[in-house]
C-alpha cells in the first residue's frame, strides 16, 4: 500500500510577527528609562566606573600602622583597575582584524633606500 505524498507548503507573502526593525516593549522601556536618568542628573554607569578609575592615590595617615596602609593601598589598586578594564569597552574600540597583502593580493614587497647626503 502506498503512502500519500504531502503537499509542498508555499511561503506566506507576509509572515507574521513584529516588523523588522521595530522596537519592542523592553527596548522603549530601557530607551526612556535612560534618557529620565540622564536628564534628572543621575549618575551613569560608565560615569562611575571612570570616577572610581580616576580615584586619588591613597596617601599614608599620620600613625597608621604600614600594614593596614598595604591593605588599603591594594584595595584601592584592585578597585581601580577593575574599574579601568570594565570602562575600557565603552571608551576605546577594538581595533578589527586587517589583512595586508600586495599588489593584487600577492605578498607585500619591502623596499629599503638609504640616502646619504653629506
Amino acid at each position: 500500500m502506498k503512502t500519500p505524498k504531502k503537499k509542498a507548503v508555499k511561503p506566506a507573502k507576509h509572515p507574521g510577527g513584529r516588523p523588522k526593525g521595530s522596537r519592542n516593549k523592553n527596548t522603549a522601556a530601557l530607551k526612556d528609562h535612560v534618557v529620565k536618568l540622564m536628564e534628572s542628573g543621575v549618575e551613569m554607569p560608565l560615569d562611575f566606573l571612570l570616577r572610581t578609575m580616576r580615584a586619588k592615590e591613597p596617601i599614608r595617615g599620620e600613625g597608621e600602622s604600614t600594614l593596614v596602609f598595604v591593605a588599603r593601598y591594594q584595595a584601592w589598586d584592585r578597585r581601580t583597575l577593575a574599574a579601568a578594564q570594565a570602562a575600557a569597552p565603552f571608551c576605546h574600540s577594538r581595533l578589527a582584524t586587517v589583512e595586508h597583502t600586495g599588489k593584487d593580493g600577492g605578498p607585500i614587497n619591502h623596499h629599503l633606500t638609504i640616502e646619504i647626503v653629506g
